[in-house]
Order: structure tokens, then sequence, then C-alpha cells
């Protein structure tokens, strides 16, 4: 299948998992969360459209919305745990919203809504700082702020990732993560996860916190991690996505 990058793990028992990435990274990027092993469940992430092996692909909503869907139906015909971070995130809310019959769980990770004003500001900064530096010096600059982890094989390969993006991919899926606004949902959320790292200097405490009144959902801070939780803490965030997904299917059994 073209459209979407794919990572896939081991077949094992328990509802599957569909992973999604955050801004400017790739699918790749989850094979250390991937490592920790796929806790009974098969596990699956893809490369939204503009990233990762889907580069050369435009960025749009729909697209990205598309993508997800495809990957749900590549884990077979029930419904998936949904887990996203940053874009991802984004993403992953978006098809709980328009397939919530496929969304058995979510957990959104590193995301907090913003204001109009807040984005605009983001928006053109973000766009003066790739025209002045290029991709791969603003992905550095980015990252050396974003990410906590000390790997620096890691940190090369987030780099690579950012610096395959282009300008106008990066700057469409920023748009669309920064104009969601999910504390009116169109439809009932399925069991929802948020998880924030305690490091993490883009999304507060108290975003996150108006987040978590605003959807209903549950929050878990993770140590070590800052905005890029899912790669600086690949244990704690894998221990507690499998936590919670175990809660749900137990909730779902009764």
């Amino acid at each position: 299948m073209h459209y979407l990058g794919m990572m896939v793990g081991e077949q094992l028992p328990g509802s599957p998992v569909l992973l999604l990435h955050t801004l400017g990274a790739s699918a790749a990027t989850w094979t250390p969360v991937r490592s920790m092993g796929a806790g009974g469940r098969r596990v699956l992430a893809i490369d939204l459209p503009g990233h990762g092996t889907c580069a050369d692909l435009p960025f749009t909503d729909d697209a990205a919305l598309d993508a997800a869907h495809r990957g749900t139906a590549s884990l077979g015909a029930g419904p998936v745990h949904v887990v996203g971070s940053g874009l991802g995130a984004w993403a992953a809310f978006q098809l709980a919203q328009a397939y919530p019959d496929r969304v058995q769980s979510l957990i959104i990770a590193s995301y907090a809504p913003i204001t109009v004003a807040a984005a605009t500001a983001r928006m053109r900064d973000t766009a003066r700082a790739i025209h002045r530096l290029g991709m791969t010096a603003f992905a550095e600059s980015y990252l050396s702020e974003a990410l906590q982890a000390s790997d620096t094989e890691v940190a090369a390969a987030m780099t690579r990732a950012f610096g395959a993006v282009s300008p106008h991919n990066f700057l469409a899926a920023l748009s669309a993560a920064m104009r969601w606004q999910p504390a009116a949902p169109r439809s009932p959320l399925p069991p929802t996860l948020l998880l924030r790292g305690a490091l993490d200097h883009r999304v507060s405490p108290e975003a996150t916190a108006a987040l978590q009144d605003s959807i209903g959902a549950d929050c878990v801070t993770l140590p070590d991690a800052g905005h890029l939780a899912y790669v600086d803490n690949p244990a704690g965030f894998w221990t507690a996505a499998t936590t919670f997904f175990h809660t749900v299917e137990a909730q779902s059994d009764l």
C-alpha cells in the first residue's frame, strides 16, 4: 500500500495498537517504544502524509485522516487502541470523531490546545525560522530544546526525519494540529488517556489539566521526558500505555 509507511510488530493476542507520530517525525521514531515488546498485541506505526516514506505526498487534513483510517483497516475489522503524539494526537482525535467504531481507546500525548493568537504567532515564527535556517538546521534547533533523550543515534534519527519533511508540508501539518479544539467533540470519545512529559516546556501542566477536564480523560505524567515523551522515555511511555489498554479491555469484558 503506497499511501502508508508501515512498521508492523509481531502478531500476538490482544487488541491491536495504531501509533501516530509527532510533527516532523516518522513511523521509525516509534522504534524505541516498539522495542519494549508488543504487550500481547499487534502494533502498527504509520507515516502520516508528508512524513517519512510518505514525504512526497502533500499533507492535508483529509489525507491524514485517511492514512489513519487505512492504518486501522490494516489491523483488522475490530476496534483498535490509537496512540498519537503531537500531530499524531490531532490525527487520532479526528479518527475517533470520524470513525468511532474503529477506536477502542485513545491516547493523546504531548498535546494541549492553544489560543488563536498563540497559534498565529507560532505559525509566523516557525515559517520565518524555516526560511532563515532551512529544514535541517531548524530541526536541530527545535530538537535541541524539545528532545530530552541523551542517545545520539535517536537524536540523529529525529533530525533526519525532520529534515526530510518539506517546509510546505511541515507548516501545513503544524497548522492542522494548532486548529484542533477538542473541548467540544462532535461525538462521545472512547476511553482517553493524556500523557505528558514532566519536562515538557511546550505543553504546561495547566494546559493538560484543562484538556483533561474538557474531554473527561485520565492523565499520566512521565518522568525524564519532555515534549517528545515517546522518544525520551519509551519504557515509561509504553508501560503507561499498556496499563491503560489492559484497563480498557477489562472494562469492556464486564
